[in-house]
């Protein structure tokens, strides 16, 4: 994890890392909206998902701006013990340079609507609505 917080840390970002016990709720959480059987949403607990192959960064940032609202913060969910609390705006325009390509899967949760999306390490976004 260190690794990741310096990365964050470069970005100058308002992060705010949680503690490892509020960041396991938040993942356990974040569990039972992550396919069992693949990189993505589960089908079961999220409506109306949506997926892009990141092609061009261009295009991507344009689909991941008109899906996520602005407002609000999002939990970013690497793992059991690494998940960041950030304002929404600053991951819109920043997303990009959070994850990195072929290492990094995340569950982005909205703190302020249903939204959710997964970023996979095979250059892929999913979005959907959670169902509960």
């Amino acid at each position: 994890m260190n690794y990741r917080i310096s990365e964050i840390e470069e970005l100058n970002l308002d992060a705010r890392w949680l503690s490892k016990e509020h960041a396991k709720n938040t993942y356990e959480y974040a569990l039972q909206f992550s396919s069992s059987n693949r990189y993505g949403l589960s089908e079961a607990t999220v409506n109306e998902i949506e997926r892009l192959e990141i092609e061009s960064y261009s295009v991507a940032e344009n689909w991941v701006i008109s899906h996520l609202e602005s407002t609000g913060k999002v939990h970013i969910v690497f793992g059991e013990e690494e998940v960041i609390v950030l304002p929404t705006d600053q991951f819109l325009l920043n997303w990009h340079r959070i994850f990195v390509p072929s290492r990094d899967d995340a569950v982005i949760l909205h703190s302020e609507s249903k939204g959710i999306m997964f970023y996979c390490h095979e250059q892929e976004i999913e979005f959907g609505y959670r169902a509960s």
